[in-house]
């Protein structure tokens, strides 16, 4: 479950960059999916269930956190809504949120695991400043969401 939890920190920040550039709620919702999708994945080759992360742990914990009540509060969005804005945030100190860590540790263990994570990978890039948002929506936009 902290696995789940993790990786909902992390997809946090992607939601946060994709409200921040006003994609709307049909791309939204497709990115969300697909969050459930590459999370799930990601969670049974740790060797938990899949319904982990569709449930509380994962998907719950994400809609709280990127939700319009409570986004704003949650470190992760509101650092995605900043990098989606075009704003590069410090990432050298140590007041990083821990869901940003989570980006770039979350896209190293899909790698060591063999996952595809194109999410994760691509948010990974923005964080560590390869490309920019709308980058990492273009590179989203052109991946084939083959299990999802």
């Amino acid at each position: 479950m902290e696995a789940a939890a993790s990786l909902s920190g992390a997809y946090g920040v992607a939601i946060g960059i994709a409200d921040s550039l006003a994609m709307g709620p049909g791309p939204r919702a497709v990115l969300i999916t697909r969050v459930v999708a590459e999370g799930q994945r990601l969670v049974v080759a740790m060797g938990g269930e899949s319904k982990t992360f569709a449930g509380l742990a994962g998907l719950g914990n994400l809609l709280v956190r990127t939700s319009a009540e409570s986004g704003e509060h949650a470190p992760g969005y509101r650092y995605g809504r900043a990098l989606g804005r075009g704003e590069r945030p410090d990432t050298t100190s140590e007041r990083v949120p821990d869901p940003v860590r989570a980006v770039s540790a979350g896209a190293r263990l899909a790698r060591r695991l063999r996952q595809r994570a194109p999410i994760l990978e691509a948010i990974a890039r923005v964080v560590e400043g390869e490309i920019d948002a709308r980058g990492a929506a273009r590179l989203l936009s052109d991946t084939v969401a083959l299990e999802e």
